[in-house]
């Protein structure tokens, strides 16, 4: 049998519109899919809902047996289904905010085409997640009694942002304090009573100067602006840790632990910066 070479581009041509429409039309569905997900998603504050709502819409296109949602500022932690031998994780930032790391799990490996599928997904957490979060931060600090003469987190980013360029142009010292605090195990909580938060407060307001000023950047860690350079600020965090320490031995119940480490602020320093190395340093003196 013969056939022209007319009719076989015509075959063909037909053949590749179909599987054109067909792609768009499962293309559209996904949309579509993606769509309601994020109205669900929008739909809810609760983060652990949220999550679990994320998952049930995710297995309808990548196979997941669970996953994991780990925020460290607030120390939330969060596990969801059943935790598998082969995992791949992504960490969730919006506009340079860090919303926390997002970890799947399931029992085999993901393919390439599933990971590229699973990120199309987590890009519509961000926005919600990070309404969420908002929404933890702004209950907690409606029920929370006011602690005198500490600022919170947002304070604490204004202020940093203002001493740091008052100390640049003025050519004055200034660093950053870092404390963390690790409760007992029959007394873990993601947030200190005000006795144990005002406690923290009169302990470090005793041994630092008039002029500094404590905030609290989380849950259970705190950030005191110093007006000192390195060799000032060295002896000034030891003995507020030493004196932390005493306060919360062991006789007291709360089974505290403390940890600290500083930075002091250098010519090419930001805020993230200043942070940043003085949380590294206390990460490394917990070890």
């Amino acid at each position: 049998m013969v056939v022209s070479i007319q009719s076989i581009d015509k075959s063909q041509q037909n053949r590749r519109n179909s599987a054109q429409l067909n792609s768009q039309t499962c293309l559209s569905s996904i949309e579509e899919d993606k769509l309601q997900l994020i109205t669900c998603l929008q739909s809810t504050l609760d983060l652990e809902l949220m999550l679990n709502k994320f998952l049930e819409s995710l297995n309808d296109f990548v196979k997941v047996d669970g996953i994991y949602y780990q925020e460290d500022e607030r120390d939330l932690k969060l596990k969801l289904g059943r935790q598998s031998g082969h995992s791949c994780g992504y960490r969730l930032i919006n506009n340079e905010t860090s919303f926390g790391e997002l970890v799947f799990k399931r029992s085999k490996r993901f393919s390439e085409e599933e990971l590229q599928q699973i990120e199309s997904f987590v890009i519509l957490l961000l926005i919600p997640i990070g309404n969420a979060l908002k929404y933890l931060d702004a209950v907690e600090q409606a029920i929370a009694e006011p602690v005198a003469n500490i600022g919170d987190k947002v304070l604490l980013e204004h202020t940093l942002v203002r001493e740091i360029e008052l100390a640049k142009r003025h050519n004055h010292s200034l660093s950053l304090l870092t404390l963390h605090f690790e409760c007992s195990a029959q007394k873990k909580t993601t947030k200190l009573p005000l006795n144990i938060v005002n406690t923290i407060k009169d302990v470090v307001y005793d041994v630092c100067r008039n002029t500094d000023r404590l905030f609290r950047s989380g849950g259970k860690e705190f950030r005191l602006i110093m007006h000192n350079d390195a060799s000032g600020a060295r002896p000034i965090a030891k003995r507020i840790e030493r004196s932390l320490r005493k306060a919360f031995n062991e006789d007291d119940g709360y089974g505290l632990e403390v940890s600290s480490g500083f930075s002091t602020l250098t010519g090419t320093d930001s805020v993230k910066s200043l942070v940043e190395r003085a949380k590294n340093q206390m990460l490394k003196s917990a070890r």
